[in-house]
């Protein structure tokens, strides 16, 4: 018998992708997030992070983020909206995504800000493979209180 295909969606343009946000951000689960805060302020206001972690705060659910070292990502990691849901480090200077991506246990999502594209896979093997590598990341990236 045939193993079971993942279930792909794809989610195009500015409402897409806050489509795809939206329905991540609102769970009860931890979230595991590798952002570039300079992509995501080309299409989202800070306002709109101050919602989907509102979002997420409302549901109970938590996200561990890698952030990318910029002027953006250094006003990000101040925002107040922050407080309490997000835990977050930079991103080693030696690593570098050209996408964003947040992985929960079940699915993983790919947001592509040049494209204005999302792309969520419900798998839990792929999710969990993503997870892991953002995990290991974690482990080996620089310590930040907040």
């Amino acid at each position: 018998s045939r193993p079971t295909q993942p279930n792909v969606r794809f989610y195009e343009g500015q409402e897409g992708l806050q489509t795809a946000y939206q329905e991540f951000y609102t769970t009860h689960k931890t979230l595991y997030a590798v952002t570039s805060m300079e992509r995501v302020y080309s299409v989202f206001a800070d306002a709109d992070m101050g919602y989907f972690l509102g979002l997420l705060r409302d549901s109970g659910g938590q996200l561990i983020e890698l952030v990318h070292q910029t002027p953006s990502g250094v006003q990000y990691m101040a925002a107040p909206y922050r407080k309490g849901v997000s835990r977050a480090k930079y991103l080693p200077a030696d690593v570098y995504f050209s996408i964003d991506l947040i992985a929960s246990e079940e699915k993983v999502a790919f947001f592509s800000f040049h494209t204005l594209l999302a792309v969520i896979v419900d798998d839990p093997d792929i999710a969990h493979s993503q997870k892991s590598l953002i995990e290991y990341l974690w482990r080996n990236a620089k310590s930040r209180k907040f």
